[in-house]
């Protein structure tokens, strides 16, 4: 088998330690230059981002707005200000550097519901790419939010799998492919696009088809017309992309995103849990080694990859490992400032009303970790709310039920204050955290065993509650905590989404159900590494669910959130009623609004709860109100005044 010569291996070792420590991966030794060939190595560095999703300034390391206390402690990553510094000096060093996004830079903070493609695009174009893929969330303000990004770029926007002929406007906008030239070598760009973006997004006119085909089609043509190194970049998942290397001969290398994968080798260096090694070598039938890569979401990693060619513009070797963004990488100080004003406008927005309630929404650990409480089941009906639009025929809506961990909301909100009004400040003390809604298909085994899941900790008497504990919509669960774990649903109904009217139907083993929830729990979060293992499809939307929050509260408001029983406990095994009086929101501040409620409690329970009315109107006044047997999550009196 032919060998690398000594001098070419050592010229390919000064390259890679010129950038990075990382050791070389040789892809193909039968394309190897021997020890008495006249070859010549074409080295090229490729940056790389994918998923930012509008985090134009730095995060903290969940991808959350980075506060200004952890910025002070050097906890945040990322940020335009600092791919700005670093792909720049990375250029400096390497002038064979291209820069690619394999898309979504649109949605997924304040900053996007305020600026729209506008902040998207002063701020990308500073990033001088040499090309970017469409991402799905490019379409979530239509044509209308796509085509002027477009045609502010300074670098082509491309997708080689999109017919546009439906939506005239766009023709000629988003071409294929893109070839450059670096080092007298031509370089193929081809992009690619998820299908799903026609169910997930707003692409109107435009329709999209396979991404194999449209690559394939693609790197044929431009084979014929003499470029030899052929690079795909695009958005439609880690599995997409091996897919692609796999099966497109001739293509050499493919960059991806959607899926947020983080790609790396060895010990971790933040959070982020490994998918795969960087670059991931994927075998095509032929025997070429194509290398994958993804860089992870939010711009916390900057896309490293050296990649050596020889003539014929085979990879004969790899080397690199994706850069964390943390405090050691300097921000630009330009773009630091050309980010005040942007950010003004962003911090103005937390007062603005987004709706209004008419009772208390609680979101108390002490209530939503034991039980149903309101505020759960309403976020859980707006993820449901917002796949009434993507309704297939003879559906009410893409999904009929919902789960939602209790440890993601964080506060509660008081009717009293401001007179019910809701501002973005409450939406985001309630869910601050970048999870986003996404659909899950899995079967009724599964849903079975990831509520029984829900209880398998479950204490009544606990003072720090976990915060796994699942809040529902279009779910009616009935638990009993005596019985031994994982034997604690005593009945389990779900609604049905492919019908004309929604009814509760027996769950059944092996029917199968789209269910949505957050990102993080479709991940394994909270423990649910049960329901990640065994989800047969899962679709990702990119919808924060604070933006789906406050789009259903404009669609609800004034809002008038109860409970009605969707989860129960059976012989009196849950916190009872009682236990609960008085703690949900008694020593809690509500929300981001400062007002700390401390309510009297005149109450006695047996089967029945009277309340002692003040005319008044003091927190304590007089009603009766009867509670059945088997108690139900309950309110605290606070919650009830």
């Amino acid at each position: 088998m032919a060998k690398l010569s000594t001098s070419m291996l050592l010229l390919l070792c000064l390259f890679v330690l010129s950038v990075s420590a990382t050791p070389i991966q040789t892809v193909d030794d039968d394309d190897a230059v021997g020890e008495n060939s006249t070859s010549t190595f074409f080295n090229l560095t490729v940056l790389h981002i994918n998923d930012i999703h509008c985090r134009f300034e730095e995060a903290n390391k969940f991808g959350g707005a980075c506060t200004a206390q952890e910025s002070a402690d050097g906890k945040c990553f990322g940020g335009y200000a600092r791919l700005v510094h670093q792909s720049r000096h990375i250029r400096q060093q390497n002038p064979n550097t291209i820069f690619l996004s394999a898309g979504d830079f649109f949605q997924g903070t304040i900053w996007y519901t305020i600026h729209k493609w506008k902040a998207v695009s002063r701020f990308g174009n500073l990033l001088n790419l040499t090309a970017m893929s469409l991402g799905n969330h490019e379409f979530d303000d239509g044509v209308d939010g796509l085509l002027p990004f477009v045609e502010a770029a300074n670098h082509p926007v491309i997708a080689a799998n999109i017919d546009t002929s439906g939506e005239p406007r766009l023709h000629g906008k988003i071409p294929k492919s893109k070839v450059i030239e670096v080092d007298g070598r031509k370089i193929g760009i081809i992009g690619y696009l998820t299908p799903e973006t026609s169910h997930i997004s707003s692409p109107d006119g435009v329709q999209i088809f396979d991404e194999i085909r449209g690559v394939r089609e693609e790197a044929e043509r431009l084979k014929m017309e003499g470029v030899n190194i052929l690079i795909a970049v695009g958005h439609a998942g880690y599995h997409k992309d091996v897919q692609i290397a796999e099966q497109v001969p001739d293509i050499d290398l493919v960059v991806g995103g959607h899926t947020n994968t983080f790609l790396w080798n060895g010990p971790a260096p933040s959070t982020e849990e490994p998918t795969g090694s960087y670059p991931t070598l994927v075998k095509q039938p032929s025997g070429r080694n194509v290398p994958v890569v993804q860089a992870f979401a939010f711009g916390k990693y900057l896309g490293n990859l050296m990649v050596t060619f020889n003539d014929d513009g085979e990879v004969i070797a790899t080397a690199g490992l994706p850069i964390l963004m943390d405090k050691t990488v300097p921000r630009d100080p330009h773009v630091v400032q050309e980010l005040a004003p942007y950010r003004e406008e962003v911090e103005s927005l937390a007062e603005k009303e987004v709706g209004k309630t008419l009772v208390f929404l609680n979101g108390s650990r002490s209530s939503c970790r034991f039980g149903e409480c309101n505020l759960g089941s309403f976020i859980a009906d707006a993820y449901v709310n917002l796949f009434t639009k993507f309704a297939g025929p003879g559906q009410w809506s893409k999904v009929g039920i919902a789960l939602l961990n209790s440890g993601a909301i964080r506060s509660s909100i008081d009717e009293r204050v401001r007179n019910g009004s809701i501002t973005y400040g409450n939406i985001l003390s309630v869910a601050p955290f970048p999870n986003t809604v996404d659909v899950v298909k899995i079967n009724g085994e599964t849903l079975k065993k990831v509520l029984e899941f829900s209880v398998q900790d479950y204490d009544p008497s606990a003072l720090d509650p976990l915060g796994g504990f699942l809040q529902v919509s279009g779910i009616q669960v009935v638990y009993d905590a005596s019985r031994p774990k994982g034997d604690r649903v005593v009945e389990l109904l779900a609604r049905c989404n492919n019908c004309r009217i929604p009814v509760y139907l027996p769950v059944e083993p092996k029917e199968m159900y789209d269910v949505a929830m957050s990102s993080y729990l479709a991940g394994g979060g909270d423990g649910y590494k049960l329901l990640k293992g065994n989800i047969i499809e899962h679709t990702l939307t990119g919808m924060l669910d604070a933006d789906t929050i406050i789009n259903y509260m404009g669609k609800m408001s004034p809002i008038v959130a109860g409970l009605d029983r969707r989860i129960s406990f059976v012989n009196g095994n849950d916190k009872s009623f009682c236990d609960k009086i008085g703690e949900g929101i008694g020593s809690e501040t509500s929300g981001s609004m400062g007002v700390t409620v401390t309510p009297t409690v005149l109450a006695t329970i047996a089967s029945t709860i009277t309340r002692n009315v003040d005319p008044q109107g003091s927190p304590a006044y007089s009603a009766t109100s009867t509670v059945p047997q088997p108690s139900v999550a309950a309110i605290t009196a606070a919650d009830a005044m």
